[in-house]
């Protein structure tokens, strides 16, 4: 099976695969973002990153081929798409208008993980939990405990 778009004709790179194997892709052109279910070819959209990339020169995310894109991506249990851009992170899901920024004072070192559906990050040497909820503006709190055993 092909999965139209992978090629980078029009634009479409891929950005990222969560620990679920869905590919998330983006259209360097637009800024549009859509995950894909590699094995079904099913779609779901996700608002543009135009927002989320305000603060960053646009050469430096978007390197020229051959160069791939390579960000942290991960899928919450309530269906929440969490992408990390250079330790700025986003949430959002199917039908959102604009991504969620995640308002924290430090930067989000490595990638973003999942774990039995929560996602998680590490700040300075705290293990961050994101909570999501579709009510409320997502935010990072300490995590009771690490679920990856040792600091990366």
């Amino acid at each position: 099976m092909t999965i139209r778009g992978l090629n980078g004709r029009d634009g479409r790179t891929h950005l990222a695969r969560t620990s679920q194997g869905l590919l998330v892709l983006l259209n360097k052109k637009t800024d549009a973002v859509f995950v894909v279910n590699p094995v079904t070819g099913a779609r779901a959209d996700l608002p543009p990153v135009t927002a989320l990339l305000s603060g960053f020169r646009r050469a430096d995310v978007f390197p020229r081929w051959p160069h791939e894109v390579h960000f942290g991506v991960e899928l919450t249990y309530d269906s929440a798409v969490v992408i990390n851009l250079h330790g700025l992170l986003g949430v959002a899901r199917p039908g959102d208008e604009r991504w969620a920024e995640v308002e924290w004072e430090d930067p989000i070192l490595g990638p973003v993980l999942s774990f039995a559906g929560r996602v998680y990050c590490f700040v300075d040497d705290a293990v961050m939990l994101l909570e999501t909820s579709p009510d409320h503006p997502p935010r990072l709190a300490k995590a009771d405990h690490n679920p990856f055993g040792s600091m990366p």
